[in-house]
C-alpha cells in the first residue's frame, strides 16, 4: 500500500494468507506522523515481512499500538523506515509484538517500549533499541534472549521495575546486556536472572 494517509484498525487482523505487508505512508504535503493502529496485523499468522514507511518520504512513523502484530507466528522480518532526516518511533505499545514467534531480531529507534511489547518471543535472540527514554517490562518468555542493547535518548533512559525479571531460558544462560545512558535503574530490573553472562551499565 502505497501513499496512505490514514491507517483504520485491524485493517488485516485475522488475515490467514497474506505473507508481505508493505506500507508506505504519505501523500508528501504531509508532515505529521503515521501511527499504526491497535490490531492491524493481529493473528495473521502466514505475514513473514512487514515493512512500514520509505526512507525518502517525509512522514515518520510514530505509533506502532498495541496488539498491532499480536499473533503473527510466522513474522521474521520487521523494518520501520523513517525519513532520511531521522526519527524514531514515539513508542512500540502493549502486546505489539506478543507471541511472534519467529522473530529473532529487532533492531528499532523507539522512545516508549511498553510492557509486554515482545511477550513471548520465544526465537527472539537480538535486542537492540536505540533513542530509548521509557523501557518497561517488554521481554517476558523471551528465553532465547543472547543479546540485549538499549541506548538512551534525550538526557537519559528509565528502565522500570523489572525490565528483564526472570529470563532464565536456555538462551538467557549467557546473555550479555548493555545499557547505555541510564537515567534511572528501577527496582529488580535483574532478578531471578541466574544466567547473564555479562552486565555493562553506564549512566
Amino acid at each position: 500500500l502505497k501513499n496512505v494517509k490514514v491507517l483504520g484498525s485491524e485493517v488485516f487482523s485475522g488475515n490467514r494468507y497474506a505473507e508481505s505487508i508493505l506500507i508506505w505512508a504519505g501523500p508528501t504535503t504531509l508532515t505529521s506522523g503515521f501511527i499504526i493502529p491497535s490490531k492491524t496485523f493481529k493473528g495473521c499468522n502466514r505475514l513473514e515481512t512487514l515493512t512500514l514507511g520509505e526512507s525518502s518520504g517525509p512522514r515518520v512513523i510514530t505509533h506502532i499500538k498495541s496488539s498491532a502484530c499480536e499473533g503473527c507466528t510466522k513474522l521474521s522480518t520487521v523494518t520501520v523506515n523513517q525519513p532520511a532526516t531521522g526519527g524514531a518511533l514515539t513508542e512500540i505499545g502493549q502486546k505489539a509484538f506478543k507471541l511472534c514467534t519467529s522473530l529473532t531480531n529487532i533492531d528499532l529507534k523507539v522512545n516508549k517500549v511498553s510492557t509486554e511489547a515482545f511477550h513471548q518471543c520465544t526465537s527472539l535472540t537480538t535486542l537492540r533499541l536505540r533513542q530509548v527514554t521509557q523501557l518497561f517490562r517488554a521481554c517476558i518468555g523471551c528465553h532465547a534472549l543472547t543479546a540485549v542493547t538499549i541506548t538512551g535518548g534525550g538526557d537519559g533512559v528509565d528502565i522500570k521495575d523489572g525490565a528483564f525479571r526472570d529470563l532464565t531460558g536456555p538462551g538467557n544462560q549467557r546473555t550479555t546486556y548493555g545499557l547505555k545512558n541510564v537515567k534511572v535503574l528501577g527496582s529488580e530490573v535483574f532478578s531471578g536472572n541466574r544466567y547473564a553472562k555479562i552486565i555493562e551499565v553506564w549512566v
